[in-house]
């Protein structure tokens, strides 16, 4: 089997493909991107005729280097860190939340741009993931998240910052 065909019968199962990058946050263009790099990655390869089962496309050797473009693209666009976590900066248990839920609202009045501040806004008082944020407003996952991390990672400076004074 020849590199052509192998991509062939894999654009035959497009679908399934865009759900996988689907699944790990990849919509759009964004999506297109990553497949068009898979096709050329696939073209590249010296012997296609490895990575087939039954003569079809071995979908676990595709996932895995769809996986790995994901990850390359998340890093080239500074959206992903390997050991990032998205968890909000530790606060000591002496603070009530009332107190924390001010600090967070006042950190919210100081973001300069309207869009990032009106999506914060809805994060932190309607409750939302940022999934569900994303359904709810038709705005990509992918524009939510880095908009949240960076408020998140704002956050946990600042209160790093009043702890020390």
């Amino acid at each position: 089997m020849t590199n052509n065909q192998y991509i062939e019968k894999l654009y035959l199962r497009k679908k399934e493909l865009i759900r996988i990058a689907n699944y790990h946050g990849i919509f759009g263009y964004d999506c297109d991107d990553i497949l068009q790099d898979l096709y050329i990655k696939l073209l590249l390869l010296k012997d296609i005729d490895r990575y087939t089962v039954n003569n079809q496309p071995n979908i676990y050797i595709v996932f895995m280097i769809i996986k790995n473009l994901i990850y390359d693209f998340r890093k080239r666009e500074k959206k992903f860190e390997a050991n990032e976590t998205l968890e909000f900066a530790y606060i000591p248990e002496n603070i009530n939340e009332n107190e924390k839920y001010d600090f967070i609202l006042n950190q919210i009045e100081n973001i300069p741009y309207w869009f990032d501040k009106n999506i914060i806004q809805i994060y932190i008082t309607e409750n939302h993931t940022i999934r569900s944020l994303s359904k709810d407003t038709h705005i990509p996952f992918s524009t939510i998240q880095p908009i949240v991390h960076k408020f998140k990672e704002k956050c946990k400076e600042e209160y790093i910052k009043n702890q020390k004074l």
